[in-house]
């Protein structure tokens, strides 16, 4: 009675040992099987548009403390036609317009210089002005003699317009809240400024204040740190 009991279970045990091995080779298998497949994939490099890149470079060649200003001008248009013809992602916007803001200190310092200039050479030419209409018989209807706008002229293109010009136009992609928008729109506008001042339109002496006001206003250039880590170029 024990053997006829005992064959029964031996098998079943026997077999139930089998079905886990099988089990068991085909759980590695499929395991094997799964790590020959897993293969990590790479994303290819996005690169940045080449135009960008050769904005970035010549970016960083700039001299951080004594930038060449021509050419910092130059910068200032160029990033208006990449932002104008959506060259750049929106990151690579953010970062390279901080990056010329911190350079563009360095324009609004001259343009503040030279608005004082401008400032000097009206204050002398409406001197002159003012004399000949105190003995003139008329003096609000009174012709300003052509050889004095010649010579005003003549000083405000020989020192200050082109680079004022300039300057304006590079400020005043800056914030509308930041002192150096408001000296950009003060070289925007100088043309506009003098002329009001010498037809008496315009009070010499606010003009001068306002000028004071925004050197004031004004704080240092900070260090720049021009690097190209803001883009992604092929190895040149």
């Amino acid at each position: 009675m024990s053997y006829a009991v005992s064959y029964p279970i031996k098998y079943v045990l026997i077999g139930g040992a089998m079905a886990l091995l099988a089990l068991s080779g085909c759980s590695e298998q499929q395991q094997t099987e799964a790590a020959d497949t897993d293969v990590v994939q790479i994303d290819p490099i996005e690169y940045s548009d080449p135009r960008v890149c050769d904005f970035a470079r010549e970016l960083a060649v700039l001299d951080a403390e004594q930038p060449d200003l021509a050419l910092l001008r130059y910068l200032n248009e160029q990033w208006r036609d990449l932002k104008r013809t959506d060259a750049m992602s929106l990151i690579e916007e953010r970062d390279s317009r901080a990056l010329l803001t911190d350079f563009n200190y360095q324009l609004a310092e001259q343009s503040i210089e030279l608005l004082k200039q401008v400032a000097a050479i009206t204050t002398e030419t409406w001197d002159r002005i003012e004399g000949l209409r105190r003995f003139a018989n008329d003096p609000d209807n009174m012709k300003v003699p052509d050889s004095i706008i010649r010579d005003f002229v003549t000083q405000l293109e020989a020192c200050c317009l082109r680079p004022l010009e300039g300057n304006a136009v590079a400020l005043l992609s800056e914030d509308k809240e930041s002192v150096l928008y408001a000296i950009g729109r003060r070289a925007y506008f100088v043309e506009r400024d003098v002329n009001q001042i010498l037809n008496n339109d315009r009070d010499l002496a606010a003009y001068r204040g306002k000028i004071d006001l925004l050197e004031a206003q004004l704080p240092p250039a900070p260090a720049v740190d021009a690097d190209t880590d803001w883009v992604s170029c092929p190895a040149t």
